[in-house]
């Protein structure tokens, strides 16, 4: 069984980040210098629209066990997915089938001053066996 995907806080942005307006939904979010927005990561989720949670492997559904994987979603201002990097897992085989989940995913464009805007946000994908 895979659990939907739980978004937690990242950690303390980077320097190289400056705090912006209020964004979608009213979320703070911040920016980098390249213009793109890094969205708290229920905001970010929200402007999900399509695609499958990423796989459970049959060989790691050992009842009792649970899996975490966390990964940075970058998204273009056409909404789809730019990049995919994996910050945390153990389990190699959950940490592909994340990356190629995710990367088929699309998103509502992130509205931003009347145009669209790219953004990132992370998120942490729970896998358990029953």
């Amino acid at each position: 069984m895979v659990a939907p995907p739980v978004v937690e806080k990242p950690g303390v942005p980077p320097a190289s980040q400056e705090v912006a307006t209020p964004g979608a939904a009213g979320a703070e979010t911040t920016t980098k210098a390249n213009g793109v927005k890094f969205l708290p990561p229920q905001t970010g989720a929200m402007q999900k629209i399509s695609g499958a949670d990423p796989e459970f492997p049959a060989e790691l559904r050992v009842s009792g066990r649970a899996y975490v994987v966390s990964a940075k979603i970058c998204v273009s201002n056409a909404g789809v997915v730019d990049s995919v990097s994996i910050l945390a897992g153990s389990a190699p085989a959950l940490a592909t089938n994340v990356l190629n989940a995710v990367t088929e995913w699309r998103y509502t464009p992130l509205m931003v001053n009347g145009g669209p805007a790219p953004f990132c946000y992370v998120a942490k994908f729970e896998f358990k066996a029953l």
